[in-house]
């Protein structure tokens, strides 16, 4: 597919995280607003949200591939702070783009990066999660602006799996003892009838 005109200045600084990935030896996937303009459709955005996998790593191992990509992080403290929230704050020098890097230990996480698709933008693939993996992940964001990333999502993928992304919703709405979670979604799934697919 052709990259949106919308993340036309985001493009060095996903090759970079692409290339960290590579660089790193260790799998990650392009989440985020990039993830729903290329699963759903275009929106902004401003920075590149993305999720490596830890096991087999560690923090430092992954702030040392990061710079050698370009990137590095926008904090003194990146490495205790990615410890403490499983999250790199980065910049990517060339652009001058966010990147958060979040470090991926949950099942869910794990299970998001095995089952990943690339999609080919022309000069360089991306790696991204299923479009089930992504509502959830949007659902446990809960945010106003991921609520509504669900309901571009589920626009243009209606026949997506809704008991599985309820099965994970709930398992992180009763982790977090956050019941809302799950009701928000609900009701975004019961507004949003399978099978109807928004016209382009």
């Amino acid at each position: 597919m052709q990259l949106p005109e919308l993340l036309q200045p985001l493009a060095r600084a996903m090759v970079a995280v692409e290339r960290l990935f590579e660089t790193s030896g260790q799998p990650g996937i392009i989440i985020g607003g990039i993830a729903v303009c290329l699963s759903a459709e275009p929106r902004n955005t401003v920075d590149v949200d993305a999720s490596i996998l830890l096991a087999g790593s560690s923090e430092p191992a992954i702030l040392a591939a990061a710079r050698t990509v370009g990137m590095e992080p926008r904090i003194s403290d990146a490495e205790e702070f990615a410890r403490k929230k499983n999250l790199f704050l980065l910049t990517h020098v060339e652009t001058g783009r966010d990147i958060d890097l979040s470090l991926a230990i949950l099942p869910f996480e794990e299970d998001a990066i095995r089952t990943c698709h690339r999609v080919n933008l022309g000069d360089f693939e991306v790696h991204l999660p299923t479009v089930e993996h992504l509502t959830v992940m949007k659902a446990v964001a809960a945010r106003p602006d991921d609520l509504a990333d669900i309901r571009r999502v589920l626009r243009a993928n209606p026949d997506l799996d809704r008991t599985q992304v309820r099965r994970w919703t709930k398992e992180f709405a009763a982790a977090l003892d956050a019941p809302e979670l799950l009701d928000q979604l609900d009701a975004i799934l019961k507004a949003n009838p399978k099978g109807r697919r928004r016209r382009r």
